[in-house]
């Protein structure tokens, strides 16, 4: 997951991705490890990185935004404590 980070068009796919190979993974824990660290890299890449996605428009942020929040928030919490 290195490189620039995608525009918000672009996530939906990239964490679809990661969902699937996740669950193909199972127990095994090699494979596992390997997609939630992709997730962490994901979350903190540094300048508009997943951490700083904010769903918003020129009128101002959506009121989806603090669920999203909230779940990304969760997302990151679980590959930490499963790793």
């Amino acid at each position: 997951m290195a490189g620039a980070a995608p525009s918000g068009a672009d996530w939906s796919p990239i964490l679809a991705n990661l969902a699937l190979r996740l669950e193909e993974a199972g127990t095994d824990r090699a494979r596992r490890v390997s997609v939630l660290r992709e997730i962490l890299v994901m979350y903190q890449g540094g300048m508009a990185g997943f951490q700083d996605l904010v769903l918003q428009d020129r009128n101002g942020v959506y009121p989806q935004h603090e669920p999203f929040h909230r779940l990304r928030r969760q997302l990151v919490e679980k590959a930490i404590r499963e790793l």
